[in-house]
């Protein structure tokens, strides 16, 4: 999955795919149910969700990245490893107005962030290879 925070990464997936494993690293930040987020901890949380990927892999399981993926830098390790292992693999990108993703997203990330991020996954389309495969879905709506 490739959107910001309020796009609908996790909605659509949840929707497209019910049956398909999820990793994210917004899960290192939950707490007895409840979001918890420290930027201190992105790191951590980046390795977490790429390490519970690379065991479902694995495992053999059909997997979804749930992170905002908004540069080709976050995309390619979990892109070329499950490539690598023989699996299908595509980008999903959300497109969701910057403004309306901001006020729906349940992080509290700020707007100014929001457009930020929507910004670097507009300058990271350029940058992909073209033999990637890229899905758009628009949930502006």
């Amino acid at each position: 999955m490739q959107g910001v925070p309020g796009s609908g990464k996790t909605t659509v997936a949840e929707k497209r795919w019910p049956e398909y494993r999820r990793c994210s690293a917004d899960d290192h930040f939950m707490v007895e149910g409840e979001y918890r987020f420290d930027p201190s901890g992105l790191p951590e949380a980046h390795l977490a969700s790429f390490r519970k990927f690379l065991d479902l892999i694995a495992d053999g399981a059909d997997v979804v990245v749930d992170n905002t993926n908004t540069s080709v830098w976050e995309l390619a390790p979990y892109f070329r490893y499950a490539e690598v292992q023989g699996y299908d693999v595509r980008i999903v990108r959300v497109v969701c107005d910057p403004e309306i993703a901001a006020a729906r997203n349940t992080h509290g990330v700020p707007a100014h962030a929001v457009k930020r991020m929507a910004e670097g996954i507009e300058a990271s389309a350029s940058q992909l290879p073209p033999w990637w495969t890229v899905d758009e879905v628009d949930t502006s709506s």
